[in-house]
């Protein structure tokens, strides 16, 4: 088995309102529960907005902090799921049908051995 982040793409703005987001939120936690089910869950979090990040850089003789996302764009990564994965292939299979459950894209990348 290898281990693969599932990583969400959201775009900037506002949420979706509360009846899609229930629906959203329901979803997701029956597909968490089929992943526990099926043995291949790890871990799943959704992220503060960017804004709310700190950068932290290495310097000469330090370190500085920076307030707000590494990047600008106008997506982020929303959210993650960790999987444990017979094979590449599984993997973007539990991408897939979290796609289908955000309506979001999902980036698959395996963890370096």
């Amino acid at each position: 088995m290898a281990r693969y982040l599932l990583s969400v793409w959201q775009p900037d703005g506002p949420v979706p309102g509360p009846d899609e987001l229930d629906r959203i939120t329901d979803d997701l936690e029956r597909l968490n529960r089929e992943m526990h089910a099926a043995g291949v869950f790890v871990l799943s979090g959704g992220l503060e907005p960017p804004e709310a990040a700190d950068v932290v850089l290495a310097q000469e003789h330090g370190y500085a902090v920076q307030k707000g996302p590494f990047t600008r764009s106008d997506v982020h990564v929303g959210g993650f799921t960790v999987v444990d994965a017979v094979s590449r292939a599984a993997a973007v299979e539990w991408a897939e049908r979290l796609a289908g459950v955000t309506g979001l894209a999902i980036e698959v990348r395996a963890f370096a051995p």
